[in-house]
């Protein structure tokens, strides 16, 4: 190995290289910029949304905070019956305060019955107590979305 004079510390082998740190930034801008996007694309529709064929999908006023990195939103959903029966969705979450922003997803079951999930999204970024921007999304045999302002509690 090349030396340049500098003394390496003997842990430099667990140091992210250039390399690692230059892949780290692109994920997060890539992170981002799907958060943005996502927020875009369902900004213009309401808390509780109906989809063709009876799907719908709301989202719970608050979230519980269960560590400064995750909350809990609840969101229900109906979804017509599906070949296969599951459906998939997905919640993001965004903080304007802190610039936490975060996604979970869930399996729905789509057999045209409302049903209420519990859904864990995660931020690298801690969560503040507080308002925040909720977006959902279901899949079955058709989609729905729904966004709306969530508060952020304590449990």
């Amino acid at each position: 190995m090349e030396s340049d004079g500098k003394e390496m510390p003997s842990n430099a082998a667990h140091w992210p290289s250039l390399e690692d740190c230059k892949r780290g930034d692109e994920m997060k801008k890539l992170a981002m910029a799907a958060a943005v996007v996502a927020t875009a694309l369902v900004a213009a529709v309401p808390a509780g949304a109906v989809g063709p064929s009876g799907t719908s999908v709301s989202i719970s006023s608050t979230a519980t905070q269960t560590t400064p990195l995750t909350i809990v939103v609840g969101v229900s959903v109906t979804c017509a019956t599906f070949v296969g029966n599951p459906g998939f969705g997905q919640v993001a979450v965004s903080q304007t305060q802190t610039g936490a922003f975060g996604f979970g997803s869930f399996t729905a079951t789509c057999d045209g019955k409302a049903h209420k999930y519990a859904v864990l999204v995660t931020s690298e970024i801690p969560w503040a107590l507080g308002y925040a921007n909720a977006q959902v999304f279901v899949c079955g045999f058709v989609c729905a979305t729904a966004n709306r302002q969530i508060r952020i509690t304590a449990p």
